[in-house]
């Protein structure tokens, strides 16, 4: 977590793509105690960050997959509306990124959202 604090500062004082550098160099080596936490920090990054959401996701599948993140209801409803956001902006990238990890996850996808995709 100080790891993600130092490059989300270094990004505040104008150290552009310092959080996208930190994904890139993302290695799981890191030992995290707060798994909630941790899936916060990914979160806000996928959230905030356009240009590093596609490694935010690829990191949250693969700490999901070898279970050391915990995503509960918050984290989804947090994901299904970034969703809906890329669908009204048309961005088809992120809706791909965003559906990959859903599915990727294990959520339960319903049909009205798979309406909303379509």
């Amino acid at each position: 977590m100080e790891l993600f604090n130092k490059f989300l500062n270094m990004e505040k004082q104008g150290e552009k793509g310092a959080v996208r550098y930190l994904l890139k160099t993302y290695k799981n080596e890191y030992h995290v105690e707060d798994k909630e936490l941790y899936a916060s920090y990914l979160l806000n990054v996928l959230c905030n960050d356009e240009k590093a959401l596609g490694l935010a996701c690829k990191i949250i599948i693969h700490e999901y997959n070898t279970k050391r993140v915990e995503l509960d209801e918050y984290f989804y409803n947090a994901i299904i509306n970034k969703l809906e956001y890329e669908i009204k902006k048309k961005h088809d990238l992120e809706i791909v990124w965003l559906v990959y990890l859903l599915i990727y996850t294990d959520f339960q996808i319903t049909q009205d959202l798979i309406k909303i995709i379509i």
